[in-house]
């Protein structure tokens, strides 16, 4: 009968109701330590190499079951990628961004040299030095100038580039066995060049240091885990290892 039939159906009713309100009640909420998300942060090749270790460490201890994809991400698609939620955030250098794209500095970053640890300009070397050697230099485009060269050209000097690619770790290894110099950020010369037989120098001439940021879409701004996940980079980059 009808009022039976109604008896039968009112406790799973009335559980499938009780979930429903508990998710409801905590949909405001994100719970790192049970969540499955899988999160994806656009970032460039070099800064995986700074950022992740210490990144999946942090993830593992305080989100065990979420999982992370760092993806290539050029910078003129940033703004579309973050709306369309392709991405849940990027780390890239500063960039001339607008609202509704939001960001923050994460760490500034400086320049130095590397050499194979035998070269001889290995224990000191000049500018003039620095412009008579030869040298790697490492982007993402297939034209334009990197960020040394652009300082070079603005004292009115230019550098003899030898190879140009788009890969630090290729060109570390390139400059570990051969004459070539390597200008590269600080914290990638700390991870890469004690284990590729490469000797640490001074950059010869002044370059300000590239200041990353964090990047997320204003869509996401209120996201539990979004915010969780902004808190945890920015946390890491917070506590890097000294370079």
């Amino acid at each position: 009968s009808p009022p039976a039939a109604c008896q039968r159906l009112a406790p799973p009713l009335l559980e499938t109701l009780a979930r429903l309100r508990e998710l409801l009640q905590h949909r405001d909420r994100f719970e790192p330590g049970s969540s499955r998300q899988s999160f994806r942060i656009g970032m460039p090749e070099a800064t995986e190499t700074v950022l992740l270790p210490a990144l999946m460490r942090a993830l593992r201890a305080q989100a065990p079951g979420a999982t992370l994809a760092s993806v290539a991400l050029p910078r003129r698609d940033l703004g579309r990628e973050l709306a369309a939620g392709q991405v849940d955030l990027a780390v890239d250098v500063a960039l001339p961004v607008r609202d509704p794209v939001r960001h923050r500095p994460l760490f500034a970053d400086g320049f130095c040299v590397v050499a194979r640890a035998d070269h001889p300009l290995a224990r000191r070397m000049s500018l003039k030095q620095y412009l008579q050697a030869r040298h790697v230099a490492v982007s993402a485009r297939a034209t334009g100038q990197v960020i040394e060269d652009l300082a070079l050209l603005h004292l009115g000097l230019q550098r003899d580039i030898a190879l140009r690619c788009r890969s630090y770790h290729a060109a570390c290894a390139v400059a570990a066995q051969s004459d070539a110099l390597l200008t590269l950020p600080e914290s990638l010369a700390a991870r890469i060049a004690p284990d590729g037989g490469l000797a640490r120098l001074k950059l010869p001439f002044a370059l300000p240091a590239a200041q990353l940021h964090l990047y997320w879409h204003a869509n996401s701004e209120a996201d539990p885990a979004n915010a969780w996940l902004r808190g945890l980079v920015s946390e890491v980059c917070g506590r890097r290892p000294e370079r």
